[in-house]
């Protein structure tokens, strides 16, 4: 134990991530993203005097370790810290981290979290950056603002869909359990795993798995695009491909799927996601700037870079990252996709705007622009889905491109 936990501790003063298959540091990183405002309040709070970084760097896993995290007994990871903060730095060091955290956790165990964030601002009990918080307090509201932030400071649900074209004749592990479908993709066939079985890589370990792991709330996109046998549909913002393997899909071996991708280096990936769909092309470009050919597709999915606020649950790292320069850095890039792609949508075809954001700027409001700019097309419908327990949260426009006359 002691070793896992100094290794992260010098992975947080590196700035480095822990390997792929190192499970404890990944959810200790996890839980130090998760729960960073809470824990840098604790600090700022509770400290008698300057703290140094790389003091703060140990108080900060061991504080994730002890108050949100099981396995490892609260006093054990003290000592750890402690023991590493003699050795490495000094002992006044050692101390000071001694006194902090055995104050914290008796203070911990009288009064619960509770107790020891009574005095902290609304936006840091919720764990979201007050830039955020103050948006989504003026977009929801705070009884809808806080009910979004205790989800997404839960880890994700596993869900599991089966392949629906071809047809998959496999029998499904008595491990998995079946998931309704959500009414925007009621022909969804969807498992998750039952609780304490770890069998994943049973089913998604072999080389062309019947399953594909995918969150409820991509299967929107693809469902509102809708493809139609012998039609040709595009996927252009297409890595790492579960909404391209639903498009694919539903055309059942017929009419033409192209993927593309502006990274190179996530096409092998997206490749391999789609080897049960025959009737697919594979390219790299970048969707704001490719020229494409007029009148193309029949059909378009634009599933666009964005902030990734509805997915902050997998990516807790975004809300410390959310500035609004980023969020006007996205806006800019899904206009000058949307602009650019519009023209290769043939006349009555379509074309589905999507993100994985729950920004008004980047999703009705980016679409209102757009319609704004080009008269050629019409809203048919749009969805906004917010996080809850079941899915991440997202948000999709159904265009039509109007035909001539």
């Amino acid at each position: 134990m002691e070793q896992s936990l100094v290794d992260v501790v010098e992975a947080l003063e590196g700035g480095e991530q822990p390997a792929p298959g190192d499970k404890l540091l990944h959810n200790l990183l996890l839980s130090v993203y998760r729960h960073s405002l809470s824990i840098d309040w604790l600090i700022e709070t509770r400290r008698t005097g300057r703290v140094k970084r790389r003091t703060r760097n140990l108080l900060t896993w061991a504080m994730a370790e002890m108050l949100w995290m099981d396995g490892v007994a609260p006093e054990a990871v003290t000592d750890v810290a402690v023991g590493y903060a003699k050795r490495r730095h000094s002992s006044s060091e050692g101390a000071f981290v001694n006194a902090f955290l055995r104050r914290l956790l008796d203070d911990y165990r009288q009064t619960g979290m509770e107790g020891l964030l009574k005095a902290a601002p609304p936006n840091v009990r919720s764990e979201i950056p007050d830039l955020l918080w103050k948006r989504w307090l003026k977009q929801y509201g705070e009884e809808e603002s806080t009910r979004i932030a205790d989800v997404l400071q839960h880890p994700a649900q596993t869900i599991l869909r089966m392949r629906g074209w071809p047809p998959q004749a496999v029998a499904v592990p008595e491990w998995l359990a079946p998931v309704k479908a959500p009414g925007w993709a009621p022909w969804a066939v969807l498992f998750t795993p039952r609780e304490s079985h770890n069998g994943l890589d049973e089913v998604m370990g072999v080389e062309k798995s019947p399953f594909y792991i995918q969150d409820m709330a991509t299967l929107l996109a693809p469902s509102l695009l809708a493809p139609q046998e012998g039609e040709s549909v595009a996927d252009l913002c297409a890595a790492p491909g579960g909404k391209s393997l639903v498009l694919g899909e539903m055309l059942k071996g017929t009419g033409r799927l192209f993927c593309a991708d502006r990274s190179e280096a996530k096409l092998p990936r997206l490749k391999r996601n789609l080897w049960s769909i025959p009737n697919v092309e594979f390219a790299v470009l970048d969707a704001g700037s490719f020229a494409f050919q007029e009148a193309s597709f029949d059909a378009v999915l634009l599933d666009v870079p964005c902030s990734n606020t509805g997915v902050i649950r997998r990516k807790p790292d975004v809300r410390e990252a959310f500035t609004p320069q980023r969020l006007a850095e996205v806006q800019e890039i899904q206009r000058r996709i949307l602009d650019n792609v519009a023209l290769a949508v043939k006349p009555g075809g379509r074309l589905v705007y999507s993100t994985c954001s729950i920004e008004a700027d980047e999703n009705q409001l980016q679409v209102q622009a757009f319609l704004m700019r080009h008269a050629d097309y019409t809203l048919v419908r749009e969805q906004a889905l917010l996080p809850t327990p079941d899915h991440d949260g997202a948000y999709a426009a159904l265009l039509k491109r109007k035909t001539a006359g």
